[in-house]
């Protein structure tokens, strides 16, 4: 019976241990680190996301793809986005099994951004960029969509938004985002 008690815990710690993500400091640096599998071959890549100069806003994302033998290297990715981390989210946009990695970041002139990449075929490759001075949304529980706020007055203002509909929507086709009429 305790054998029982103690396999039936094992299980469930290594189950927990692939769902959860952590965040890391690594040699005093800020490092988000998340384990998936994002390219549906059952085998999970490693994202790390680090916040290099916070101050200047600076990140560098780097995706380890394990080796599937043990004499090969696993293959690295590594790419730099410009600006403050705000978020990283993953989603699948369409029925495929593929995760894109969703990068919700700021910029200096106090623009919110979202930047999605696929990682597919060993390759990383940017699909989505949004950026708003007032406000991004997403949805992916129907269609996958991106709304952007546009702030008609050009000033700092985005409450005028609130009362209107100065949204733009881009909606994912199954290959790419479209913008919606």
């Amino acid at each position: 019976m305790k054998i029982i008690n103690v396999v039936s815990m094992f299980l469930i710690l290594f189950l927990l241990g692939g769902c959860l993500t952590t965040n890391k400091k690594k040699n005093d640096k800020n490092i988000e680190i998340y384990k998936l599998d994002l390219d549906k071959d059952m085998i999970e890549e490693v994202v790390e996301i680090e916040n290099r100069f916070a101050a200047h806003g600076d990140m560098l994302i780097k995706i380890t793809k394990p080796a599937k033998n043990k004499k090969a290297e696993p293959k690295i990715f590594n790419f730099t986005i410009n600006g403050q981390f705000n978020k990283v989210e993953f989603a699948e946009l369409g029925c495929d099994g593929f995760k894109q990695m969703l990068i919700y970041y700021d910029t200096a002139k106090k623009f919110t951004h979202l930047v999605i990449y696929k990682f597919k075929n060993d390759k990383v490759s940017q699909i989505f960029l949004a950026s708003s001075n007032c406000d991004i949304e997403t949805d992916f529980d129907t269609v996958p969509r991106v709304k952007i706020a546009k702030n008609i007055d050009r000033g700092n203002d985005c409450s005028v938004i609130a009362r209107g509909n100065e949204w733009e929507s881009w909606a994912w086709d199954g290959e790419k985002f479209v913008k919606e009429p």
